[in-house]
């Protein structure tokens, strides 16, 4: 994953710990915006067209795992270990 999204994740786990009404808010911000950096790439640019942002071949898997890690608990490690039989 990138940097960006793991200090999203970061900030999320630190937001998760405070039980006040602003920090779930600021978490649930930075829930959407994870979701919003799994779907796209940077913007790509050429000199004769103009800037466009591409759409990661990976989105519908990415925003799956982090779905799943936020709705059961799950930590990355356990996700991984998890096999189609469990």
């Amino acid at each position: 994953m990138d940097s960006t999204l793991d200090q999203i994740l970061a900030e999320v786990a630190a937001c998760v710990h405070q039980v006040s009404a602003e920090s779930l808010a600021h978490a649930g911000a930075l829930i959407e915006s994870l979701l919003k950096a799994c779907d796209f790439c940077d913007e790509a640019g050429t000199d004769r067209r103009k800037k466009y942002t591409m759409r990661r071949e990976t989105a519908r898997r990415d925003r799956v795992i982090i779905l799943t890690l936020i709705d059961s608990g799950l930590r990355a490690s356990e996700l991984c270990s998890l096999r189609i039989a469990d």
